[in-house]
């Protein structure tokens, strides 16, 4: 078999998912156009236009590199791999058909939203804009992907920590750009000419080429990685630790839970990350904007946010069948919805951290810090519970259950994703006057565990038919 029929094969059977099987496909496609329609429209009418192009074309490289190794560790990772492997495919045909699912991926209106931005600039030349946005997704395919092969083959254990990285870079880049473009500043960069622009297409082919022509070593390394790795994950965490570690708690739905984030690397790089951000907000210029209530505010959520807040959006897409199980076990829709709250309130208990950590640094009244814990902790705890009741919309049905410790953290469904979404936007309310942040905080989430506990109501009762 060679790898063009592998690769047809693959793409074949996620076009069968995403429109056969399923109509999110085309829920995609409505997006994909929407974004190219409206990056389209603010490019015409000069609200996101720029000529300072080295900078935009350096962004577009990093967001699509945190976006290439995304999907290569989706795809190297993938359960196909195995059975492709055992049907006697060689790994260098496998590592050509992943290159082609991750270069496809890359071809979205998001993630080649700077380069967009660039062709608009006309400073380039057109056969130099259409061979840039053929050679920045080649070339960052291949380097995410030799990344991702190096990183699970040696560095396994700090896995979660590149993972994160690249996730960063991916939205990091996104927002820099458009702070870039829509906030005043004093900063220029140079404007790239066609010298310059072949230039960089030149040395990225040659370190594109020189990835394919070292691909039979580099799809070794991909083999023994994936072999090893497999093996690992087969043989995780014994039930006995689980035994041991639910009997200091009553509840064995919440120790399960609190089991599950503890035994994942990556919530202890959550930790590591989050002190960073603390230590970075009290020693740089950041420190002088957190004397002002509402920058605090902000800066606080920010911080908690980016190293928590997909925590709670990801509590219900690891469920997989055992909705069933919670039924038979005699646990109501009113146990379940309590049982997830309870364990992720200490995830409040980082947000007034963070707010003492951040409130000692400029020196403020234990008054004032109280005050502003207090109401930190209310906008944290409304997060969670409007994120947890989003996401368990998509507690429904029957899905297979995650086995990748480092994706149990990623939102990965329509739910879950739309959670984060709402979640990042609810905190928005931050920026409203003090009543109306308290009147928000209580009644939304109010109204979430309302909503909440009757659709789990709904779906719970239909247990009983669906066998029938």
């Amino acid at each position: 078999m060679t790898f063009s029929t592998l690769f047809y094969m693959r793409i074949k059977q996620g076009l069968n998912s995403l429109f056969i099987y399923s109509k999110k496909g085309w829920g995609l496609v409505l997006f994909e156009l929407m974004g190219l329609v409206s990056i389209i429209y603010a490019v015409m009418y000069r609200y996101l236009y720029t000529e300072e192009t080295s900078l935009i074309l350096f962004l577009a490289f990093i967001i699509l590199l945190g976006y290439s190794y995304l999907s290569a560790e989706k795809y190297l990772s993938g359960a196909e791999n195995r059975f492709d492997l055992l049907t006697g495919i060689p790994p260098n045909k496998i590592i050509w058909a992943v290159y082609g699912q991750v270069f496809l991926k890359n071809i979205s209106a998001v993630s080649l939203f700077p380069l967009i931005l660039i062709a608009a600039t006309k400073t380039i030349s057109p056969w130099l804009i259409l061979l840039i946005f053929f050679v920045f997704p080649a070339a960052t395919t291949l380097v995410a992907c030799l990344f991702n092969i190096l990183i699970n083959r040696y560095w396994k254990r700090i896995g979660g920590f590149f993972y994160l990285l690249f996730l960063l870079l991916q939205g990091g880049g996104t927002v820099a750009i458009l702070g870039f473009l829509l906030a005043d500043h004093n900063l220029s960069f140079v404007t790239l000419n066609n010298l310059d622009t072949i230039f960089i297409i030149l040395i990225l082919g040659s370190v594109s080429l020189t990835i394919l022509f070292f691909s039979s070593t580099i799809s070794n390394l991909w083999k023994e990685a994936y072999l090893q790795n497999d093996s690992m994950n087969k043989n995780r965490l014994p039930f006995i630790r689980f035994r041991r570690f639910s009997r200091l708690f009553a509840n064995s739905f919440i120790a399960k839970e609190w089991f599950l984030l503890w035994r994942n690397p990556v919530t202890k790089i959550r930790l590591v990350v989050w002190v960073v951000f603390i230590i970075i907000c009290s020693f740089t210029a950041l420190r002088s904007y957190l004397h002002d209530l509402t920058l605090f505010l902000i800066i606080s959520l920010a911080i908690w946010l980016f190293c928590y807040g997909e925590m709670p959006a990801t509590a219900w897409q690891n469920e997989g069948e055992q909705k069933s199980f919670y039924w038979l076990s005699g646990f109501k829709p009113s146990h379940l919805i309590a049982a997830k709250i309870a364990a992720f309130l200490p995830l409040t208990v980082l947000g007034i951290l963070t707010v003492l950590f951040l409130g000692l640094v400029i020196q403020l009244s234990f008054y004032v810090i109280l005050q502003r814990a207090v109401l930190v902790f209310l906008l944290v705890l409304a997060a969670i519970i409007i994120s947890l009741a989003i996401a368990c919309l998509g507690h429904n049905g029957s899905k297979p259950t995650i086995n990748e410790p480092i994706m149990e953290q990623v939102p990965l469904t329509i739910s879950a994703i739309a959670a984060v979404s709402i979640e990042f936007s609810f905190c928005a309310v931050v920026l409203l006057p003090l009543p109306w942040i308290l009147l928000f905080s209580i009644t939304i989430p109010t109204i979430c565990l309302i909503g909440q506990g009757m659709w789990l109501s709904r779906i719970y009762y239909s247990i009983g038919f669906e066998g029938r």
